[in-house]
C-alpha cells in the first residue's frame, strides 16, 4: 500500500518536472520566435525609410531626362512617386501585422506559461501613451495622392491642352487612378490593423501610468497655483 502511494507520488513528480521542461522549452521557443518577429519589423522599419529618398533621386533624373518630353516627365515624375507611397504604406501593413501577431498570438501563450504578461511591454506603454499628431491621420494618404494626381493632370491640361491630350496621357492617368485605389486599400487596411492593436493592449490588466495624463494634471496645478497667486 505504502509503495504504491510512493510510486503514485513519484510518477506525478516526474509528470510535473516534465510539464516544467516543455514549459521552458515552449518560452524560449517564443521569445526566439518574438525575436524573429522584431528583426523582421526593423527590416520593414529600414525599407520605410528607404522610400523617400528613392523618390528624390528618380526626381532628380526625370528632370534631366531631356529626351522625354515635359508632359510625360510629369507623368512619370507622378507614377514613380505614387509606387513608392503604395510601397511605403504596404510596409506600414506589414509591420502593423507582425505586432498584431506578437500581441493577439505569442504573448498570450508566452503568458500562459510564465503566469504574467508584464513583458514586452513597448507597444502597450506606447498605445497609451501616444500623443496625438494629424500627421498620423489615415486621411492623409489618399488625400494627399489623390491630391497630386489632380495637380498634375490640371498642370498637363492646362499646359497643353485637351487637343493633345492622346492615349499615353490616358493611360498613365489610368495607372495613377490604379495605384490611389491600391494605396487607399492599404491605408485601411493599416488604420484597422492599428485599431486591433490597440484594442488588444487595452485587454491588459497591467497598469500603466498615462504621461499625458499626468502632464495635464501638472498643468491643472500649474494653472491652479497661478490662480491662487493672483488672489
Amino acid at each position: 500500500m505504502a509503495e504504491s502511494r510512493l510510486d503514485a507520488i513519484e510518477q506525478r513528480l516526474d509528470h510535473l518536472e516534465t510539464g516544467r521542461g516543455q514549459a521552458s522549452i515552449l518560452a524560449q521557443f517564443h521569445a526566439a520566435e518574438y525575436s524573429a518577429i522584431m528583426a523582421r519589423i526593423s527590416a520593414w522599419a529600414q525599407l520605410q525609410y528607404a522610400a523617400w529618398p528613392i523618390v528624390i533621386g528618380a526626381l532628380a533624373i526625370l528632370v534631366q531626362m531631356d529626351t522625354v518630353e515635359e508632359k510625360y516627365r510629369w507623368w512619370l515624375s507622378l507614377l514613380v512617386t505614387l509606387a513608392v507611397y503604395v510601397a511605403y504604406q504596404g510596409t506600414m501593413v506589414g509591420m502593423l501585422a507582425y505586432v498584431l501577431l506578437i500581441e493577439r498570438h505569442v504573448r498570450p501563450r508566452a503568458a500562459s506559461l510564465v503566469n504574467t504578461d508584464e513583458f514586452w511591454l513597448h507597444e502597450r506603454v506606447w498605445r497609451k501613451n501616444l500623443p496625438s499628431n494629424p500627421a498620423w491621420s489615415p486621411l492623409l494618404p489618399p488625400l494627399i495622392s489623390l491630391s497630386a494626381i489632380v495637380a498634375v493632370t490640371a498642370i498637363v491640361v492646362h499646359d497643353y491642352g485637351l487637343h493633345a491630350i492622346d492615349w499615353r496621357d490616358g493611360s498613365a492617368l489610368l495607372v495613377a487612378l490604379v495605384l490611389w485605389a491600391i494605396l487607399l486599400r492599404l491605408t485601411r487596411n493599416g488604420a484597422d490593423l492599428s485599431d486591433a492593436i490597440t484594442e488588444t493592449c487595452a485587454q491588459s490588466k497591467i497598469e500603466i501610468p498615462d504621461i499625458r495624463r499626468r502632464g495635464s494634471r501638472r498643468r491643472d496645478r500649474q494653472h491652479g497655483r497661478v490662480s491662487r497667486s493672483n488672489e
